[in-house]
């Protein structure tokens, strides 16, 4: 009910997409990733390697360059379908 609050999401669009009977649009990631204080990016790294690393072992398996490709990528993406 928090996350929804915080991403003005109802409850049962969170609840499907986390039982995959939904997907997102990038804008959605952006209200997810921002509420949870996560970037775009660590919702695609399989969920193994979160449990098994720190964050930031996580985020330093990716240079500088990628991630702020990847930063730039996601706002590009979010501008264009807002």
């Amino acid at each position: 009910m928090q996350l929804a609050e915080k991403t003005d999401l109802t409850f049962n669009f969170i609840n499907d997409i986390e039982n995959g009977k939904k997907w997102i649009s990038p804008t959605t990631l952006s209200k997810l990733s921002e509420a949870l204080g996560a970037q775009p990016y660590h919702f695609f790294l399989p969920v193994q390697n979160v449990q098994q690393h720190g964050k930031n072992e996580l985020l330093s398996a990716f240079s500088d360059d990628i991630l702020n490709q990847i930063s730039k990528i996601f706002r590009d993406t979010v501008e264009k379908y807002e």
